[in-house]
C-alpha cells in the first residue's frame, strides 16, 4: 500500500493527542531525547509529537523490527525525518495491534554521513524490508 506511511503517522499523531497511555517509548529514546533535545519527560516528549513540535516530517523508510516475536504478523519499523526547533531530528515508530499501543523506537538527530541513494528511494517506494 503506497500511502500506508502516511496511514500510520496520521494514527500515531492522533494517538499521542488523544490516548497517550498508549504510546511507549522504548530502548534509549527519553535518554535521546533529553541529551539531543532537553526533552526532560515522557509526557513532555508525547506533548511535542502532539502539538505539531514535529516539523518537516517525512517519511524515511519502513523495514521489518528486528525483535519481532512472530513470523506471521511482523511489526514494521516506520521512520521520519523532522525539525524541531530548527534541530533535525529522526524518529522511527512502530504500531503494535495485537497489544493496542505504539512504540518509539528512536529519537534522536539523524545519522551523521546519511545521505539517501537510489536504491534507499527505491527501496522507499516499494515498501519492502532491507536486508
Amino acid at each position: 500500500m503506497a500511502d500506508d506511511h502516511a496511514r500510520i503517522l496520521r494514527e500515531f499523531l492522533l494517538a499521542c493527542s488523544e490516548t497517550p497511555e498508549k504510546i511507549k517509548p522504548i530502548n534509549n529514546v527519553l535518554a535521546d531525547a533529553r541529551y539531543h533535545y532537553k526533552i526532560q519527560t515522557k509526557p513532555a516528549l508525547i506533548d511535542l509529537i502532539a502539538n505539531n513540535g514535529l516539523e518537516q516530517l517525512s517519511f524515511d523508510k519502513k523495514k521489518v523490527w528486528k525483535k519481532n516475536f512472530t513470523d506471521h504478523h511482523p511489526l514494521f519499523v516506520y521512520s521520519f525525518k523532522f525539525k524541531t526547533l530548527h534541530l533535525p531530528g529522526y524518529i522511527a515508530i512502530i504500531e503494535n495491534k495485537m497489544l493496542g499501543n505504539w512504540l518509539i523506537k528512536s529519537f534522536h538527530p539523524p545519522t551523521k554521513g546519511s545521505n539517501p541513494t537510489l536504491a534507499d528511494k527505491f527501496q522507499n517506494l516499494i515498501g519492502q524490508p532491507e536486508e
